[in-house]
């Protein structure tokens, strides 16, 4: 029963694992996206002429892309045991975050200024607009109401005053005196209202205008930045010194999501074993030594075997390197052994020599085996072939 409670439980824990893997994946793209823009924004951003801003930008953009390998090569090298390779790795990953992290807070505090000063730009449009709207509506408000300007001026066109008194008035525009004053009165009354009149329609123009303007222009408030305004009145420093912390605190979220989202994915959720495949379990150290004892004297055997099969001792005789290796993997198939790698064919062989009082001596094109040389006898070759049974077991060295 538990077995299968077990077995139950895996795909869940293989699922989640395949969600988690997703979802760190795809935030770690997102943060490379965004730390990319950053830097070739900035990138652009320094140079003069387009030959500048392309050779900055490029570098930028460099600098970011190898932040987010490095790592990754780092740990496999460090595995490797290349430890100076891999610190030399690293310290490189902490130039080009040190680079990309400075354009992304220049990026972020040129940016943030940016979209600051339009909304304070925005905010003082709107406010203008307003006050302009409020003056338009006291001004009309005192102007009170009137009839309109073309009933105005009809009414106007209607009047008759005496020719000699509108001549010596000058179009009753001269009211020096007193006959002058009673005959244009009511014209004077009507050039007054018709003034009046046109000044109101003139500011309900303007308040038309105002108002068509405020449904247009975005609504801002006050303050261009609430953010920075708030934590400013909370920790008492000015609002350019919190811009500048915030775009420190954004840029550095940037580039460690995307200098270490990949290599905290993979390392966090290794790939799951296929169902069905063997689950390999490291043995205890004392039965890995026992296997490793195996392994070896298997490779011992082997050699002595191919050694007494074909080779002779002659202090004359030479044998090159890379051949005394190509008739080791001729010979061992056919005894049913498996060949073993040819760095651990030579690091075992160069130790056997010395037992046959020959030496590994290296000359300038290639390595040889001095002291010894390989039997070129038909029958000594065919001699371990008929000595090994026909279905012997692989051996793998």
């Amino acid at each position: 029963m538990a077995d299968h409670k077990q077995q139950d439980a895996e795909p869940r824990v293989e699922q989640h694992n395949r969600t988690l893997k997703m979802m760190g994946y795809a935030a770690a793209t997102a943060f490379c996206a965004v730390s990319g823009w950053a830097n070739l924004r900035y990138g652009l951003s320094l140079g003069k002429t387009p030959m500048d801003k392309g050779t900055y930008a490029v570098a930028s953009v460099a600098a970011d892309s190898f932040k987010v390998a490095a790592p990754l090569m780092a740990l496999n090298l460090w595995s490797k045991r290349f430890h100076i390779l891999a610190l030399l790795g690293f310290g490189l990953w902490l130039g080009c975050v040190s680079w990309s992290m400075g354009s992304a807070v220049g990026f972020v505090l040129s940016s943030r200024g940016e979209a600051v000063a339009e909304r304070a730009a925005e905010a003082a449009t709107r406010h203008g607009w307003e006050a302009k709207v409020e003056r338009a509506e006291t001004q009309l408000a005192t102007l009170g109401r009137h009839r309109p300007v073309d009933v105005i001026k009809a009414e106007l066109a209607s009047l008759v005053v005496l020719p000699s008194t509108w001549r010596r008035s000058r179009q009753c525009f001269e009211l020096s005196l007193e006959e002058s004053r009673v005959a244009c009165g009511p014209v004077l009354g009507l050039r007054k209202e018709l003034a009046a009149a046109e000044a109101a329609e003139r500011l309900e123009t303007q308040l038309v205008a105002g108002r068509t303007q405020l449904a247009t222009v975005p609504v801002a408030g006050i303050i261009a930045d609430p953010q920075a305004s708030a934590l400013a009145r909370l920790t008492g420093a000015d609002e350019a010194t919190i811009r500048t912390g915030v775009a420190i605190l954004l840029a550095g979220l940037i580039e460690a999501g995307s200098a270490l989202g990949f290599t905290l994915v993979a390392v966090a959720t290794p790939r799951n074993p296929p169902r069905g495949a063997p689950i390999r379990v490291a043995a205890p150290a004392n039965t890995a030594r026992r296997c490793g004892n195996g392994r070896r004297q298997a490779r011992t055997d082997a050699l002595e075997r191919w050694v007494q099969a074909r080779l002779k001792v002659d202090a004359a005789g030479f044998i090159p390197a890379r051949e005394a290796y190509a008739d080791f993997c001729r010979w061992a198939p056919a005894v049913g052994i498996e060949p073993c790698t040819e760095t651990r064919f030579g690091r075992d062989f160069s130790a056997t020599i010395v037992k046959l009082g020959g030496t590994k001596v290296k000359r300038r094109d290639r390595a040889y085996y001095d002291g010894v040389s390989l039997v070129m006898d038909d029958i000594e070759i065919a001699a371990p072939l008929r000595a090994a049974p026909r279905a012997a077991p692989r051996l793998i060295l």
